[in-house]
């Protein structure tokens, strides 16, 4: 929580969303807990770019991820399930 409150302080002079800071970071965590199973993806979108851009103009916390293996939704689900 200290992590995010620094965040926040400095985003904006405050004025950002604490909650949509806590959404990223578990957004992040998510994509983590993925790139440990044998799913390959790609990963792509804002989300992404945050990880990229040195400076934040919006908080993006949803996962894009591009894959054609066909027992995606399984592995997902299977992931889901241990978060």
């Amino acid at each position: 929580m200290e992590w995010i409150n620094k965040k926040n302080g400095e985003l904006k002079k405050g004025k950002s969303d604490k909650g949509l800071i806590e959404k990223a970071t578990k957004a992040l965590h998510l994509l983590e807990e993925l790139s440990k199973t044998e799913l390959e993806f790609i990963f792509k979108g804002g989300t992404s770019l945050l990880l990229l851009l040195d400076e934040l103009h919006r908080f993006s916390i949803d996962i894009d991820i591009i894959t054609d293996e066909e027992n995606m939704g399984e592995v997902i689900e299977n992931e889901l399930t241990k978060v």
